[in-house]
C-alpha cells in the first residue's frame, strides 16, 4: 500500500488541490510569488517539507 498526502489550498471561497513545486507556487501565489521565492530561497526552505510549507504560507498571509 501506497500512501499519497494531498495539498489544497483554500482561496476565494475555494478549495484547491496542488503539488509541492515551483510551478504550483508560482500560480497559487500570483503576483506576490516573486516575494514568496525569495523568502523560501532566503530562508532556505523545502516546499517538498510539510514544517517548510506550512511556513511558506504564514509569510505569504503576512503580505
Amino acid at each position: 500500500m501506497i500512501e499519497r498526502i494531498k495539498y489544497y489550498y483554500y482561496i476565494t471561497n475555494k478549495l484547491t488541490e496542488f503539488k509541492k513545486d515551483i510551478k504550483s507556487i508560482r500560480q497559487i501565489f500570483g503576483e506576490k510569488a516573486t516575494a514568496v521565492l525569495a523568502y523560501i530561497q532566503d530562508n532556505k526552505l523545502d516546499i517538498k517539507k510539510e514544517d517548510d510549507l506550512i511556513n511558506i504560507f504564514n509569510f505569504y498571509s503576512t503580505l
